[in-house]
């Protein structure tokens, strides 16, 4: 069992929040949780498997959000001849971002509405304003503190959507991304998934694996990268207690 005492949380939730992350191997004992009554919010990421935790989790008061889903595609298995990705593949642009000026032209369109289905943002203690202010708040260390890189992405010359990512050498993990909120083009969500695929090729760069994290709660994004035929290589119930 890792805890983490997620201190930025204050900033972005209003409130002390703690992470607890159950391994295959810990079995739920009611005695581990009592520790954290200081916490005003309370998350747990079970297995799948570990039954034991959900009914334990459920008579702590702990409700189930969400599963996170990890997935991962070889970019060698990656289809570009597929009718649907070259439809916006054709007239698509990608650029990272190495400048304050196009930091800024990503976080100034990302709204409420972007990250709807988030368990925050569906969380009536917190809501889709809560949401917006986490992921922008988050987007802003990572830039600031060079720990993570961005990636826009346009469609017939206009910024359409962004990619935040770690490079881990031959492994590229998503962090988060999509189309902006206000962009109206039907399916336009692919191009933000499919980027990685087109940019780093064309740029000589050897990326092997494409990884990212996924929720439960947003099925249109789940179908995409089930169409793209992503693998599911870990899954995780998600559970929260609220003590305030």
């Amino acid at each position: 069992m890792k805890v983490t005492d997620c201190k930025w949380e204050l900033e972005n939730l209003h409130v002390k929040t703690v992470e607890v992350l159950i391994g295959k191997d810990d079995t739920f004992r009611k005695e581990d949780f009592l520790s954290f009554d200081s916490y005003g919010y309370q998350v747990v990421k079970v297995p799948v498997d570990k039954v034991d935790y959900n009914f334990g989790l459920s008579s702590l008061g702990f409700s189930f959000i969400e599963g996170q889903l990890r997935l991962s595609k070889q970019f060698s298995d990656f289809d570009a001849s597929r009718r649907e990705v070259q439809v916006f593949a054709r007239q698509a642009k990608y650029d990272l971002v190495d400048s304050e000026e196009k930091f800024n032209s990503v976080i100034s369109r990302v709204t409420p509405e972007m990250f709807v289905t988030d368990r925050v943002a569906i969380d009536p203690h917190f809501g889709k304003e809560a949401g917006c202010r986490r992921y922008s708040n988050w987007m802003r260390t990572e830039y600031k503190n060079g720990t993570a890189e961005f990636m826009r992405v346009f469609f017939r010359n206009q910024l359409v959507g962004f990619v935040m990512y770690r490079d881990k050498g031959e492994i590229m993990d998503s962090l988060l991304g999509g189309a902006f909120s206000d962009v109206r083009i039907p399916g336009i969500g692919l191009l933000a998934i499919a980027a990685p695929f087109y940019y780093f090729p064309s740029k000589g760069k050897k990326i092997t694996t494409f990884e990212t994290n996924i929720s439960t709660n947003n099925p249109s994004v789940r179908r995409i990268y089930e169409d793209l035929d992503f693998s599911v290589v870990n899954e995780y119930y998600v559970f929260v207690k609220h003590c305030e």
